[in-house]
């Protein structure tokens, strides 16, 4: 029996959010704005874009079928995109630890 691509990709993504909010809290690294701050328009914003590029990743691969090897390899290429993003929208500064 097949299963949902829109089930598959809740429960990622709520298993995500879940270990996120655990581990940063675990670390003492959790920091929440206050409600009324301007972050959580840019929050809510990444997290709807980030949900988006789930939704059209996890479509692909549904569809790929055959062709799901190649595609799979595409997927690893993420980290390098967006380090590129980052350096050029951003300015942020490649180091050795990103390079790991």
């Amino acid at each position: 029996k097949d299963v949902k691509f829109h089930v598959v990709l809740n429960v990622f993504m709520t298993t995500c959010l879940t270990l996120s909010v655990l581990a940063g809290g675990a670390l003492g690294q959790l920091v929440i704005p206050p409600l009324n701050s301007q972050a959580w328009f840019w929050i809510l914003l990444l997290a709807l874009a980030a949900y988006i590029a789930e939704i059209c990743v996890t479509i692909g691969f549904a569809r790929a079928r055959k062709n799901i090897g190649r595609l799979a390899v595409l997927k690893y290429t993420t980290p390098i995109f967006a380090s590129i993003w980052g350096m050029l929208l951003f300015g942020e500064k490649m180091g050795a630890m990103e390079l790991a």
